[in-house]
């Protein structure tokens, strides 16, 4: 049984065979010098592990760890959470890819997906001039909401397009993330939003993730885009806004349409969530609506008071399992 560090060196490869991560893949030190720039998003490294792939020992390279992740992580903790379930503790990498065969099937579900996805957001485009992206990997609470209600008047559809590869002990399932928003999309939305994951690993780089995730969704033919607070971080190491600021600045080499945004709150005198205090009340009306309050609310089953309260019922009633737990 692959653990979750070879599903991820993996859904890597599918991701380099199948296009959609073609020009990231590095294959020598040489390659990853390309990637100090921040605008260039993150590379793809494929761990030397023999269990998954055949290699010769010259086809071998190594990277120091330290320089691993100051580069894509602009830190020097090597304990960070996102630094460790992206790379472990294998830092040999290879200059070819040549997967073994016992494997082919999970490279071709997951290029198959991709291949869905991509045809599936063409013929959205096609109906839906402007198709917007959403980035989440989170149960939609009040602020979330707020978020898509935006981006909706800046688009004719709105995909809510996460990127799922393998998650972090506590993230929330894949099968959570769609059962809540197709739960919103049937029963608030009017069908103006919907669920379309594509397979492709979280590095919870911050910042630089951002911009891979922009990278992303113009090649898969988005025209809207939306980063937010504390995108694509973990355990408080970005400052909340560091995704943003770099997106303000690069946004104009993309051709893909970035919304930048603080976050939302919510507020008691205006009774409702909002982005960026963009009311004209007094600080202390304002709550912060936080994600992971509203997880440890779920895994508690109690009621978190900044997020729908049907949705809520309705998770709690379903047998799907809403957390990574392995």
């Amino acid at each position: 049984m692959l653990n979750k560090s070879q599903q991820f060196a993996l859904v890597s490869a599918a991701n380099i065979l199948s296009g959609l991560l073609e020009d990231h893949h590095v294959r020598s030190l040489t390659d990853f010098e390309y990637f100090r720039n921040i605008e260039t998003g993150m590379p793809v490294l494929i761990p030397a592990d023999p269990h998954l792939f055949d290699f010769e020992a010259n086809e071998i390279f190594e990277i120091d760890p330290l320089e691993v992740i100051e580069t894509l992580y602009g830190i020097s903790d090597q304990s960070y959470i996102g630094f460790k379930h992206a790379f472990g503790d294998n830092y040999k990498f290879l200059s070819t890819l040549r997967i073994r065969k016992e494997h082919k099937q999970l490279i071709s579900e997951v290029t198959q997906n991709n291949i869905d996805a991509k045809l599936r957001f063409h013929e959205l485009s096609e109906q839906f001039p402007i198709l917007g992206a959403f980035q989440t990997r989170n149960i939609p609470h009040l602020g979330h909401e707020r978020i898509m209600t935006e981006m909706l008047q800046h688009c004719d559809h709105l995909v809510v397009n996460p990127v799922v590869g393998p998650k972090k002990l506590g993230d929330i399932s894949f099968d959570g993330l769609q059962l809540a928003y197709e739960y919103l999309s049937k029963n608030k939305y009017d069908g103006r939003i919907s669920f379309f994951p594509i397979r492709a690993n979280m590095y919870y780089a911050g910042p630089r993730e951002a911009v891979h995730h922009t990278k992303l969704r113009q090649y898969l033919g988005f025209k809207l885009f939306s980063v937010g607070r504390d995108h694509a971080g973990a355990g408080a190491v970005y400052h909340p806004n560091d995704a943003q600021k770099i997106m303000q600045k690069v946004s104009n080499l993309f051709n893909i349409k970035v919304i930048t945004h603080s976050g939302a709150e919510y507020c008691k005198e205006c009774g409702s969530a909002i982005i960026g205090r963009s009311c004209l009340h007094k600080n202390h009306s304002f709550e912060d609506i936080s994600g992971s309050e509203f997880r440890r609310a779920l895994q508690a089953k109690s009621v978190y008071s900044y997020a729908d309260l049907d949705l809520q019922s309705f998770l709690s009633s379903s047998a799907i399992r809403i957390f990574e737990n392995d």
